[in-house]
């Protein structure tokens, strides 16, 4: 699909990541999503060569994947830049047709994880959150993503 981004559309494509079941423990909301953009070309890409998911159930096939995107993603994190950013879309809808829309501009993902986890562990050590499994919105709110420095959120209405 299409996603209209801050800085314009962009194709993307649905991605089995752990957003889904994070958002559902925050919002109850059964039927979720998650695209990634990415450029029409790799997207085609994928399309193409489909089949080939397939093999990660092969044993040692899965490890070597594994290896080569843990190389990928190092790289990706020692050439990134701290001015990068990050863009989130998201929409809701109910059954009867009103949705609400928003982008979230945030720091650059690698930069983020870090900059939520010690936000987290600040939350842990000052308030009284209670034992067990929350999602961060659970346990310090509904804007604590807001709390994160160059951090932003856009509402509209579709």
């Amino acid at each position: 699909m299409s996603v209209p981004f801050r800085n314009g559309p962009q194709p993307a494509v649905t991605i089995p990541w752990g957003d889904v079941a994070a958002a559902w423990h925050t919002t109850g909301i059964p039927n979720i999503e998650v695209y990634a953009a990415m450029p029409q070309q790799q997207i085609d890409l994928m399309r193409r060569f489909r089949w080939l998911f397939s093999l990660l159930k092969v044993p040692g096939i899965g490890r070597l994947l594994g290896c080569a995107a843990r190389k990928i993603l190092r790289e990706r994190t020692v050439l990134g830049s701290q001015a990068d950013r990050a863009s989130v879309w998201g929409r809701v809808s109910d059954d009867h047709g009103h949705a609400v829309e928003a982008t979230l501009e945030t720091p650059e993902a690698y930069r983020l994880t870090v900059l939520t986890a010690l936000a987290a562990v600040e939350g842990l050590l000052g308030q009284g959150v209670p034992p067990g499994f929350a999602t961060p919105a659970r346990a310090f709110g509904s804007q604590f993503i807001l709390r994160i420095a160059d951090t932003d959120v856009r509402w509209e209405k579709s």
